[in-house]
């Protein structure tokens, strides 16, 4: 018994045609694995169904509460076309790029020493002294790339968040400058602080002080920096936030939670392309970094994690090429000779809306989810300059597609390349977006 729809989990429209079946009691497993479908199939029933009983991914919405009517038993069918997926997935360049990426074993080892260190040594120095008794801070993680092993080169910095019961407004900041420099002075006589210069060949000595000052309404910067011998300038390796951010601390309780849930190899195939994702979008002008009012790291870790919500991947996480097809597939309207006619960006993020998974709302924080869509943080909520980097992120998508199409060889470079060859002038009173040569 199948049925059309044309919406997503949410109800959203959608372009491309969903398959729901209802399932009873005749419906074989036999009949799932001989099934091949040209869209997205998924299987529902009033029954409860063990996960393992058909050859079906578990579906997996980001926020299922959003939709409390929709189908509590919702399966998808992937695998049949996972198959036929598979003979042909992304390219041998593609997968050859993302395998250049992978970090070294004794790097990786290192820095997971070094970030367990760092975590010590903040949390003695937190509880140690009258900062914890005072503001609550009990809490200390590392919010950055490194604590997901999505993170590019060795030059990689540490985030860490000191999560405390009041905004930092109601901080003495003497108190958080003390505490800071404490544990910087404490990080840097460290042998694995040492280890890790020796590393990038960066001449041992005491993180210095660049950043001190409020970041957002909530909470309280103290950045530290290090000498790139190689470029002779200075980058941050240690991020130490003060304050109340209850969005931020569930969100990395969130991404470790997704990893912990995936078998082994899935999750270092989905970190792989989260880095593989971050390495494409850096090189592309004016797109990524929060700088620029781009796509921002945790914008493009739930874009590779999410489209596998809205489109079948061929394997068994979210992938860049499967992101990067989806918004070819659904934004773009028609295709002509060097002529693209795109959706215009307004209207494709409510219907393939990117959720945070960990953003919570006040005054209710601790309780009451506000459904954040991540899209609308992109050109930092400007909807101009939003239009403008959709424009350039569309580029990128048509460039890729037609790589893959031709099954060329390319490199990031390429990439790049290819995308400056687009002229966007996107309108954001226009429902369409023209992208041409």
């Amino acid at each position: 018994n199948m049925k059309m729809q044309t919406t997503d989990c949410f109800g959203t429209p959608r372009a491309k045609p969903v398959i729901f079946i209802d399932v009873n009691e005749e419906f074989s497993e036999e009949q799932l694995k001989n099934s091949v479908f040209e869209t997205e199939a998924y299987l529902t029933s009033q029954k409860n169904l063990k996960a393992d009983l058909y050859p079906a991914d578990k579906f997996w919405p980001v926020l299922p509460e959003r939709s409390p009517d929709f189908p509590p038993n919702l399966y998808r069918l992937s695998q049949p076309q996972r198959a036929l997926n598979n003979r042909n997935l992304s390219g041998k360049s593609y997968n050859e790029i993302k395998q250049n990426l992978q970090p070294a074993t004794d790097f990786d080892s290192l820095l997971t020493q070094l970030e367990s260190r760092i975590l010590q040594i903040v949390d003695e120095e937190i509880t140690g002294s009258e900062f914890s008794h005072r503001y609550g801070a009990e809490q200390a993680i590392n919010s950055g790339s490194t604590s997901r092993g999505t993170y590019l080169g060795t030059k990689v910095d540490f985030d860490i968040v000191i999560a405390t019961e009041i905004s930092q407004h109601a901080m003495n900041h003497d108190h958080i400058r003390t505490c800071s420099d404490n544990i910087a002075k404490q990080v840097s006589i460290s042998a694995e602080f040492s280890d890790y210069c020796a590393v990038n060949g960066i001449d041992s000595a005491h993180l210095q002080l660049a950043e001190f000052g409020s970041r957002g309404k909530e909470s309280f910067v103290a950045r530290y920096q290090l000498p790139d011998n190689e470029n002779n300038e200075t980058f941050i390796f240690l991020d130490l936030t003060f304050g109340f951010l209850p969005q931020l601390v569930e969100y990395v309780n969130w991404m470790n939670a997704y990893f912990s849930s995936l078998p082994v190899e899935d999750t270092e195939d989905c970190r792989a392309e989260i880095r593989l994702a971050k390495k494409f979008f850096s090189q592309i002008p004016d797109l990524y970094g929060s700088a620029v009012k781009g796509l921002k790291p945790h914008i493009i870790e739930q874009l590779i994690i999410q489209s596998f919500d809205y489109r079948s991947s061929g394997v068994d996480v979210g992938t860049l090429d499967n992101a990067l097809l989806l918004l070819f597939e659904e934004a773009v309207i028609t295709v002509e000779i060097n002529h693209w006619r795109i959706q215009n960006f307004q209207v494709f993020k409510q219907r393939f809306p990117l959720w945070h998974p960990g953003w919570l709302a006040a005054p209710e924080r601790r309780v009451a989810p506000s459904f954040v869509n991540l899209w609308d943080l992109l050109g930092s909520g400007e909807t101009e300059i939003a239009e403008q980097k959709w424009a350039i992120l569309m580029a990128v998508s048509i460039a890729y597609q037609q790589l893959r199409d031709n099954d060329e060889p390319f490199s990031i470079p390429d990439l790049a390349k290819k995308v400056q060859a687009f002229i966007w002038k996107p309108d954001a009173n226009s429902d369409i977006l023209e992208i041409g040569l």
